[in-house]
Formats: C-alpha cells, sequence, structure tokens
C-alpha cells in the first residue's frame, strides 16, 4: 500500500521544494515528486513573472513579455496539476481505489491542494524575506509577522486537508473528481482577439 509513502510525501513537501533532483533512493514515489517540483517550479517563475508585471517602472514590451511567460506558466502549473492527480490515481489503483466507487467527494482534487500549498510556501519565502529586510520600516515588519503567522496556520492546514483526503480515500469515506482545466489562452486557434 501507498498509504504511508502518500504521508511522508506530504510531511516531506517543503524539503522537496527545496531539492533539485529527486532520486528513487531519497523519495519512494519518484514520479509523483517529479510532478510536483514541476509544478511549484512553474509556480516559483510565476510569481516572479506577476511581480514584473506588476512593476511600474518598466517597458511595456517587458510587461508584455511577462504576461506572455504567465501564460505560458499557467498551463504548465495546471498541466501539473493534472498530472499529479493522475498519478496517484494510478498508486490508487494498485492499490485497488477506484474514485468511480465512491459516492462522497472532497470539493478540491489532491493535486489541487497540492498547488494551493506551494503557493502558501511561496508566500511564506518571500514574507520572511520582507521581516528581514532591514530597510523595511518596523510597523510593515511587524505587519508581515502577523501575516506570516497565518501564513504557517495555512500551510499546516493544507498538510492536513491532504492528509485526510489520502486517509479518506484508503478508508473509502470520500475520494476527489478530476477536473480538467481547458484552458484556451495557449492554443492561437481558440483566441478571440
Amino acid at each position: 500500500m501507498f498509504k504511508e509513502e502518500l504521508f511522508s510525501l506530504i510531511d516531506s513537501l517543503e524539503e522537496l521544494y527545496q531539492t533539485e533532483q529527486v532520486s528513487d533512493k531519497q523519495y519512494s514515489l519518484p514520479k509523483l515528486c517529479n510532478l510536483i517540483q514541476k509544478n511549484h517550479d512553474a509556480n516559483s517563475k510565476l510569481w516572479i513573472n506577476e511581480e514584473v508585471a506588476r512593476s511600474d517602472d518598466i517597458e511595456n514590451s517587458k510587461i508584455v513579455n511577462a504576461k506572455r511567460k504567465i501564460d505560458s506558466l499557467n498551463q504548465i502549473r495546471n498541466d501539473c496539476v493534472e498530472l499529479i492527480n493522475n498519478e496517484l490515481v494510478s498508486l490508487l489503483l494498485k492499490d485497488k481505489i477506484n474514485l468511480d466507487d465512491f459516492e462522497k467527494f472532497n470539493s478540491e482534487s489532491f493535486g489541487s491542494i497540492i498547488d494551493r500549498f506551494s503557493i502558501m510556501y511561496l508566500k511564506h519565502f518571500y514574507m520572511f524575506q520582507l521581516i528581514n529586510n532591514s530597510n523595511l520600516e518596523e510597523s510593515l515588519k511587524a505587519s508581515c509577522k502577523t501575516k506570516l503567522s497565518l501564513i504557517e496556520n495555512q500551510k499546516a492546514d493544507l498538510k492536513y486537508f491532504l492528509q485526510e483526503l489520502i486517509e479518506d480515500m484508503y478508508s473509502k469515506r470520500r475520494a476527489f473528481k478530476i477536473y480538467k482545466q481547458f484552458k484556451t489562452y495557449n492554443n492561437p486557434k481558440l483566441r478571440t482577439f
């Protein structure tokens, strides 16, 4: 059964985000780990490009370029969420758990929660940098510290939700449905403008 390996993976998400290359010896579910890393990499690059797109002091052409990168990265991100879900379904089937056998479903898929955790991890990372910025005034640092505490709680909640979803699937109480994103903005044939 993959249940314990999935719990272990959830516990080590932050470590996984900081790992350059996944090895079979290091993580017992390397394919799933690689997909989670790819999703996080896309989210990291999205964060940077969104900051560029929001900048007031750069040329319009750089903003346009950043927006195009954002579209491409969003496609990768959404593809990763679907691939993470598909890989989990494959693992569950090996453990004789079929999502079609369930009557109750979670409102979010495993991959969607992983994606939200990745974003929350990035918020934590950048908020921590702000707190340690010596040029930031103390009142803003205090505000950032309060936000950081809330972010830490939200990260813990998301990990709990992931673990609860895995537990519910293995206990045959509740599963998730895979919803396709059907993004059209990266297909020139489907654009309306």
